[in-house]
């Protein structure tokens, strides 16, 4: 994933609004019945750690 610099000094001020991030799927192949169920804690937990390390 490539985050713009520009988002990212928005985002040191507090949440960005003018730069956006899109999250896409990968790979392509998944469908809504596969991945992360972010209505789970624990899948959103995993998600919010991974985000951290990037």
């Amino acid at each position: 994933a490539e985050i713009s610099e520009e988002y990212w000094r928005e985002l040191a001020k507090g949440l960005p609004k003018d730069n956006s991030v899109e999250i896409k799927r990968w790979p392509e192949k998944n469908d809504d019945r596969s991945g992360l169920d972010l209505a789970d804690s624990d899948e959103r937990k995993a998600v919010l750690t991974a985000l951290i390390k990037i």
